[in-house]
């Protein structure tokens, strides 16, 4: 469950310093222009040098008034004469249907390629407490798996690290400290139109949600994240390889066996070559009896399989 914390000037110093970014460093961040990415910007602008952060603005073109609050952006902070940026026209004509996910791809694709050209690796996004939690909802109401709701926010991509300082930062925390220090953002009324599933959590918990509703969704999350810790738990690793004992795999759900064996081949990085009847054929080989010393070839490495144990092995240690 993520401890959710007050809001403070120099939090971004202390992220920083347990991440190990320095203030040298140069960052992106993605500026809206909303409460949350205001705010944030507003809080790196402590830590970094203004030469050391660059702004990266998306204009979609589906509101109007979209131009007018970008300029206003630009001039407010004096962009032009401080900071590095860019702005992101869209150009691509996104279904309704599929905006906001689409959309979300197309910005994240720009982002990575700005970084990867101006060989950047930190990035931060302007995500708080309440967008975990939405986000959270949203996969349990898709049915996802264990592994969805345990990460629902990337920590990393391919080379790039995703930071989101005030993800333990309820929205309300974040409403009053910008209240506090008179910053200036913009609303996107769309966001209180009920046009998608994540509006529509949003719009509810905006309404309904309360102490004893948001401990009853900590619950659930502590949950699932205790289960994937638990399971975690059940690997044991040596120089070469990383080891379950059988007689408790075999005593899982097939579920969580399943599950289990795509968290230990992502740990020597070939889960994304795997197919779900691999995943399968492995989970009826360890369940057998008799396995003495079965040898099963995956990409990337084996697994040998006995009566007591199921071994995976990576050839890049052997």
């Amino acid at each position: 469950m993520i401890k959710k914390n007050k809001i403070y000037k120099s939090i971004i110093k202390d992220y920083c310093k347990k991440n190990q970014i320095k203030k040298t460093d140069n960052i992106i961040i993605s500026l809206s222009g909303g409460l949350d990415s205001t705010a944030l910007f507003f809080l790196i602008n402590f830590f970094f040098p203004k030469n050391k952060i660059h702004v990266l603005i998306f204009d979609h073109g589906v509101r109007k008034e979209s131009k007018i609050e970008i300029l206003n952006i630009v001039r407010l902070y004096n962009l032009n004469k401080h900071y590095p940026y860019k702005v992101f026209k869209i150009k691509n004509k996104i279904q309704k249907n599929n905006f906001q996910n689409k959309s979300r791809e197309i910005r994240l694709n720009s982002i990575y390629a700005y970084a990867k050209k101006n060989n950047i690796s930190n990035i931060f996004f302007g995500h708080h407490y309440n967008d975990f939690l939405e986000t959270f909802l949203l996969r349990k109401i898709q049915s996802s798996g264990i592994s969805g709701l345990t990460n629902v926010f990337s920590l990393r991509f391919k080379n790039f690290f995703l930071h989101r300082p005030l993800l333990n930062i309820p929205k309300l925390e974040i409403l009053e400290f910008a209240k506090k220090n008179r910053l200036i953002w913009y609303e996107d009324q769309t966001n209180n139109m009920n046009i998608y599933t994540r509006n529509k959590i949003r719009n509810y918990l905006k309404k309904n949600i309360n102490k004893k509703v948001l401990l009853n969704y900590q619950k659930n999350i502590t949950k699932v994240q205790t289960l994937d810790e638990y399971l975690m738990n059940l690997i044991s690793y040596n120089k070469k390889s990383l080891i379950i004992d059988k007689k408790i795999f075999t005593s899982l759900p097939l579920v969580l066996k399943n599950y289990l064996i795509l968290k230990i081949l992502s740990k020597i990085n070939v889960s994304h070559k795997i197919r779900p009847e691999n995943i399968k054929n492995i989970v009826a080989y360890s369940v057998k009896k008799n396995n003495f010393n079965r040898k099963i070839s995956i990409k990337g490495g084996f697994i040998r399989i006995s009566d007591f144990y199921m071994k995976f092995i990576p050839y890049n240690l052997l």
